[in-house]
């Protein structure tokens, strides 16, 4: 959201180059703009680094270089965000000179939509982000956001001293009206963004913005949401969150599903459907599963049960024999073998144990990797199929 605010300001002032490239004053794409969406429309489909990479040749903006090039596509893929944002989506098919009712959905992993859903409605306020918004204020002199912001930590403070849970439920009202007894809640909201705006324009980023979205945000409906005040101990002490959390994803899944010409919900992971239909509000739905098209007599499922990851059991000499277990398989089987760990922590308990034993060649996926670095490691991993070599991977990363 602060690159969003950035951005606009950017463009509004006429100070961003990229975009002075790709838009005229009137809206209309530049001549040199037409010519790389002209170029990129020739080649066919395109990723988005591959736009970026054209697009930073010629100093045009990739965002609205790509904005060109979607008027002209008939399928988009694309992050949920796009649609799921209600604001974002109004927008986006405005730029592409359609609606929903001339759209056909298809949401992959639709089991990640619900909790997407309600990520995109909810939003939180910490101590650490007010703290660094007066490190903020006080860095460029901005007093008037400074006094609000010290205002916000006291009132936070003082519904912290009365509780007696570590976390509660919050009255919207009961937050406002304490605020209210020093300036009228508007007046928060306006000083914290007039210092945002001002911070941005030197440093890009500001923690004042994000409060001020925040306090707009705790003044919204009450229907499918909980406001809860959260406090617990960190290594300054005591410290707290506020959270405006969404508990309804049909709040935003609903119009989809309803607007839309078609959705079509898939997943490896999608059940029970009944549930995910009524998660995401597609009344009446085709409900439609498929067995794996693999057949049965090609899958051995096999279970050792001298091993175990549970929690309680784990120890040095458990990492040792997961460890020389795994080699031996990798070892025995013909070809490449891939071996998932439930965890980054435990797959580098084990490894060294692994290494010692396995005689492939082994190679690991690493936390952090860029995509580059991921599709070089899976095309390392293809062409040692006939010397045979194990990937080492974790079950919720990217393998």
């Amino acid at each position: 959201s602060d690159f969003l605010e950035f951005c606009k300001k950017s463009i509004e002032t006429r100070q961003c180059a990229y975009y002075e490239g790709t838009k005229q004053e009137n809206g209309k794409p530049t001549i040199a703009a037409e010519q790389v969406v002209a170029e990129l429309s020739a080649l066919g489909p395109q990723h988005s680094e591959g736009i970026i990479r054209s697009c930073t040749k010629v100093g045009l903006c990739p965002y609205y270089t790509a904005e060109l090039l979607a008027k002209k596509a008939n399928v988009l893929i694309g992050d949920y965000f796009h649609l799921l944002h209600p604001n974002i989506r109004e927008a986006f098919l405005k730029k592409l000179d359609t609606d929903l009712s001339r759209c056909i959905i298809i949401l992959d992993e639709a089991h990640n939509v619900p909790q997407r859903a309600r990520d995109l409605l909810s939003t939180n306020l910490t101590l650490f982000m007010v703290e660094r918004a007066l490190a903020e204020a006080g860095k460029f002199g901005w007093k008037k956001a400074a006094e609000m912001l010290a205002v916000i930590r006291s009132v936070v403070e003082g519904c912290i001293d009365g509780m007696e849970a570590s976390q509660e439920l919050l009255d919207k009202d009961a937050l406002c009206k304490e605020m209210e007894k020093y300036h009228p809640y508007e007046n928060f909201i306006e000083a914290l963004k007039e210092a945002a705006d001002d911070i941005r324009e030197k440093q890009k980023l500001s923690f004042c913005g994000s409060i001020a979205s925040f306090l707009e945000a705790w003044k919204g409906q009450d229907h499918g949401f909980s406001r809860i005040l959260q406090r617990f101990e960190s290594s300054k002490g005591i410290s707290w969150e506020l959270r405006y959390d969404c508990l309804d994803p049909t709040l935003i899944t609903k119009q989809i599903m309803g607007q839309a010409y078609a959705v079509i919900c898939m997943s490896g992971t999608l059940l029970p459907t009944e549930m995910y239909a009524d998660l995401l509000g597609c009344e009446g739905a085709m409900q439609v599963q498929y067995p794996s098209p693999f057949p049965k007599e090609n899958r051995l499922s096999l279970i050792i049960p001298e091993t175990t990851t549970r929690f309680l059991k784990r120890s040095r000499e458990e990492y040792e024999k997961i460890g020389r277990k795994s080699a031996q398989l990798i070892n025995c089987i013909p070809g490449n073998v891939l071996i998932f760990f439930p965890s980054y922590d435990l797959r580098s308990q084990v490894f060294p144990y692994l290494h010692e034993h396995a005689r492939k060649r082994l190679l690991v996926e690493k936390q952090g990797m860029t995509k580059e670095e991921k599709l070089s490691l899976l095309n390392d991993f293809k062409k040692l199929k006939s010397e045979g070599a194990a990937l080492i991977a974790v079950a919720t990363g990217s393998f």
